[in-house]
């Protein structure tokens, strides 16, 4: 794909969206250095650029939403191409590797009914919030780092289990069989850094929960957690509708366990890369009115060492609201895989 073509790609699909297109000339040269005209590129930059518009509030794509959406596809291939983006395979367990999460849940399935019996009864008992209970409390008097909390959803126990089973050693797993289930998790436990949800479930499915947690009002704190959707579903429509709906990423079930670990953990760490970003952003502005508040009090002599003492004051005073700022105290940042900070 030439210039002109990439523009009428991506200018068409996000028309039929019915969304605002205020991308410069600058933008689309931009898509088309990054993506060489490549269709399949074209294909990925696109459904990220409806990533990331439909958390904006006028659903306005410009160029500034072009370079977020390069930016984050380049980090995230910078993470899976890194030696810690690729979790490695165990020699003694390379059959189990090479399996789906689609052929792992039929296995599991398979097995006898107690056992299995016995695996839902366990995994049950992890169901219950635990980023601020005993588990972490343990964890933390033994001087070990605490792992990251994640959210699974899905109505199938047995897929649950699997992604569990994939996931466990690099985060603590909170599991739901529906998005209502899911959401109460999520207005109770504040200490949930991720989610990864099925689309088709009872009650509340994964496009409505999705959506519930990018927009409600009572949850803001919510609107900017990382959400993987992992589905049978390969129907585009799906995939776009959940995209629209504000998920990061989308995993299909036939993805092995190596790729599924690979993906999870790269968008864990992109997000925290961009959460502590944010966090010095922030800090950075607070500080700036101490800074001409200290400038205008060195300008009048008069006060001597009043003013000095004043300056002072509201400095310290500005600096100490900053460190207790809830905001700007950041959780400490453990990496899922090394376990360190």
């Amino acid at each position: 794909m030439n210039l002109g073509e990439t523009k009428q790609y991506i200018d068409e699909q996000l028309s039929s969206l019915g969304w605002s297109i205020q991308i410069d000339r600058s933008g689309y040269e931009n898509i088309h250095q990054h993506t060489h005209g490549d269709k399949d590129r074209v294909v990925q930059l696109y459904y990220k650029l409806v990533s990331l518009g439909a958390q904006r509030p006028k659903r306005e794509i410009n160029s500034e939403v072009v370079r977020a959406a390069i930016d984050d596809l380049t980090r995230m291939s910078a993470i899976l191409d890194s030696p810690q983006g690729k979790p490695a395979r165990h020699n003694n367990n390379q059959d189990h590797d090479r399996l789906s999460i689609e052929q792992l849940a039929k296995s599991l399935e398979m097995t006898a009914a107690a056992e299995l019996k016995a695996n839902h009864t366990s995994l049950s008992a992890t169901s219950r919030p635990r980023g601020n209970g005993a588990h972490a409390a343990a964890r933390k008097a033994s001087g070990k780092s605490v792992l990251p909390t994640m959210l699974i959803v899905d109505d199938s126990p047995t897929i649950r289990a699997v992604v569990t089973r994939a996931l466990e050693r690099h985060f603590t797993i909170i599991q739901a069989e529906n998005g209502e289930e899911a959401w109460s998790h999520l207005l109770s436990n504040n200490d949930i850094e991720i989610v990864v949800t099925d689309l088709m479930m009872p009650k509340l499915d994964g496009f409505g929960l999705i959506s519930r947690i990018r927009t409600d009002r009572g949850a803001p704190h919510l609107h900017s957690l990382p959400i993987i959707v992992v589905t049978t579903l390969e129907d585009t429509n799906a995939k776009l509708r959940a995209l629209v709906a504000g998920a990061n990423d989308f995993i299909t079930k036939n993805t092995e366990t190596p790729e599924l670990q690979a993906r999870v953990l790269a968008r864990y760490r992109l997000a925290q890369t961009l959460k502590e970003a944010e966090w010095k952003q922030i800090a950075s502005r607070k500080s700036k009115p101490a800074a001409s508040s200290n400038l205008a009090n060195t300008s009048e002599p008069r006060a001597g060492m009043h003013a000095s003492t004043s300056s002072r004051s509201t400095a310290g005073a500005h600096g100490q609201s900053a460190m207790q700022d809830p905001q700007l105290t950041a959780r400490k940042f453990v990496d899922p895989e090394t376990q360190e900070p």
